[in-house]
């Protein structure tokens, strides 16, 4: 995250579709993305909780999004109480997240 908001240079894509260097001024917007991992989920408010305190202690903004797409691996109903569930707990969070 540091990296990406800090202004550098990388290979990339010119507007004519040509490999070239580009340089950025940063993005101030960056944030985390929790999509579950190979062992499992991870967007749980323990993982919010945890996610905020190692951002904290790096000296990052803490704007982490939750990819919808984790919702894709289980029946509707069950995805539609488990996302209530835990929009409910980070609601009821004590954090700035």
């Amino acid at each position: 995250m540091k990296a990406a908001a800090a202004p550098h240079h990388f290979l990339g894509v010119t507007r004519q579709g040509l490999a070239g260097i580009v340089h950025t001024t940063g993005n101030a917007h960056t944030h985390v993305i929790l999509r579950g991992s190979n062992v499992g989920p991870n967007y749980s408010s323990k993982h919010v909780t945890e996610i905020v305190a190692k951002l904290t202690a790096s000296n990052c903004n803490h704007r982490i999004m939750i990819g919808n797409s984790v919702f894709l691996s289980c029946p509707y109903r069950i995805r539609l109480f488990s996302w209530k569930q835990q929009q409910a707990a980070y609601q009821s969070a004590d954090c700035s997240c």
